[in-house]
């Protein structure tokens, strides 16, 4: 960190950071209040963190669902705010096979997203909605990669599957994703997924 009060560069003072030695890492800027924050000051706690990726810096979400030949989304809730943009590039692209699974708990939302005006606007676009009952994720994923079978090729195309919603959602759709490519030889190529809470 650089002592900001320094004028001149030569008399800027690098703070806290020992010279002798760089550490890669991470650095987390945290308010103390006194819930689960104030915990992450105590010395006994251990946090585990799960670091995803590389990622690619030029490769943006529209461009990938733009590019799959077959696109799965799975929303629950308001998870759906993450997946309309994408349903409605690919329905002005009309490229590929686009799949919505939707669940919610109640119809207020489906009236004011518009998916019924997005699947008439496009003929690529499979719109399945569930209100009050939710969709067993293990299957859709088998289904969709086409791994009922240990050791299928899947159905052969490249899979992409974008998902959005409450965090125990997306953990089943992680764990279904697993199994599928456990089973199959060609099963999902990639698993974005994006959470709220």
């Amino acid at each position: 960190m650089v002592d900001p009060s320094a004028n001149d560069s030569k008399e800027r003072k690098i703070i806290g950071i020992k010279h002798s030695k760089m550490v890669t890492g991470f650095s987390f800027l945290i308010r103390r209040e006194k819930g689960t924050t104030a915990q992450l000051f105590t010395k006994s706690l251990k946090l585990p963190v799960l670091v995803e990726g590389p990622y690619s810096s030029h490769l943006s979400l529209g461009t990938l669902a733009a590019t799959v030949p077959q696109l799965v989304c799975i929303a629950g809730g308001v998870g759906i705010a993450l997946i309309l943009p994408i349903l409605r590039a690919r329905a002005i692209a009309s490229s590929g096979s686009t799949r919505l699974y939707f669940g919610r708990r109640s119809k207020g939302l489906l009236s004011t997203c518009g998916l019924e005006e997005l699947q008439r606007e496009s003929a690529t676009l499979d719109i399945r909605v569930r209100v009050q009952e939710r969709w067993d994720l293990d299957e859709v994923v088998l289904v969709e990669a086409g791994c009922y079978e240990a050791g299928s090729h899947g159905n052969g195309v490249e899979i992409l599957i974008i998902t959005c919603g409450p965090a125990s959602m997306i953990e089943s759709v992680r764990l279904a994703v697993v199994e599928a490519n456990k089973r199959c030889r060609v099963g999902i190529r990639r698993l974005l997924d994006g959470s709220f809470s």
